[in-house]
């Protein structure tokens, strides 16, 4: 399902864009912070240096500024833990010993 941003959100994620040269994955607006989703090798050059671009943008948008990191691995890193539970293994292995005896 594809995900639909207005267009404050886009012009919001463009300046930060602009202001920190990192490209933003996703941005969540409230009434007293903003979240901006990078990736993680890029985090410290969206941060700045001493907080350059974090203080900027709380100066230009009068809000708190959070930024975190995102990275596909954590995300297969997740799904992969899941695995290990115990009793979803069983599961998924007995599931699959029920569809190789059915052929």
């Amino acid at each position: 399902m594809p995900v639909k941003l207005d267009t404050d959100i886009i012009r919001v994620i463009a300046l930060f864009e602009k202001i920190t040269t990192v490209h933003a994955r996703d941005c969540l607006i409230t009434d007293d912070f903003m979240y901006f989703l990078v990736d993680n090798d890029r985090v410290g050059l969206a941060i700045g240096r001493n907080g350059s671009n974090i203080k900027e943008m709380r100066r230009i948008f009068g809000k708190n500024i959070k930024i975190f990191g995102y990275s596909d691995l954590e995300v297969l890193d997740y799904v992969s833990g899941l695995r290990s539970r115990p009793g979803l293994e069983s599961t998924t292995r007995s599931k699959r010993n029920r569809w190789q005896s059915q052929m």
